[in-house]
């Protein structure tokens, strides 16, 4: 069964789009294709990583993600990669 997607969040430039919620991995697509570019799954000590929001950089070369345990993660976005 499915988990529920807390967060979809667009890069300013259009070209990624950070997919992330319930099942703990945040997924980076192609903003214009929907083509999946890199997945990583999150966790924690004890608990699920559950994540609740997605954020870009004002450029677009960051994303911050946030879990409901007060883990952040910022990570640098390249295009060619996504990750």
């Amino acid at each position: 069964m499915p988990k529920p997607i807390w967060s979809v969040t667009l890069s300013p430039t259009a070209n990624l789009l950070a997919v992330a919620g319930y099942d703990c991995k945040m997924t980076l697509l192609d903003g214009r294709t929907f083509e999946q570019l890199h997945e990583e799954k999150y966790t924690s000590v004890g608990a699920p990583a559950f994540i609740w929001t997605t954020d870009f950089s004002k450029d677009g070369r960051y994303l911050s993600v946030g879990c409901w345990n007060g883990r952040a993660v910022i990570r640098y976005c390249s295009r060619s990669t996504g990750a």
